[in-house]
């Protein structure tokens, strides 16, 4: 499909303040994004997120399935998250002085 629409071009998709969406909605989206990453892919992604809010959601939208596994709640969004996003950047909190 996307070779269809911009040829051998490269596509940019930039997502910001994904946290910020319905705890369901930002899990879809965060599945829908992972079925549209593949090797030979020509659209990179780049996201703006609380990766602890994301994976929050994450456990809570499988929470059916998280009871089946070895891992416990908001490790299954953590680990759902660490199998696609390549290069990670933590930004530090702000700490007012005192």
């Amino acid at each position: 499909m996307i070779k269809s629409y911009v040829g051998d071009s490269k596509v940019y998709v930039f997502i910001d303040d994904l946290d910020r969406c319905e705890v369901p909605k930002a899990a879809e989206l965060m599945q829908a994004i992972n079925l549209m990453i593949s090797d030979d892919s020509k659209v990179y992604f780049s996201l703006g997120m609380d990766r602890k809010v994301i994976s929050a959601g994450l456990a809570a939208k499988n929470e059916k399935v998280v009871g089946y596994l070895e891992v416990e709640g908001i490790e299954f969004g953590y680990e759902f998250i660490e199998k696609f996003i390549q290069l990670p950047f933590k930004v530090p909190r702000i700490h007012a002085d005192p």
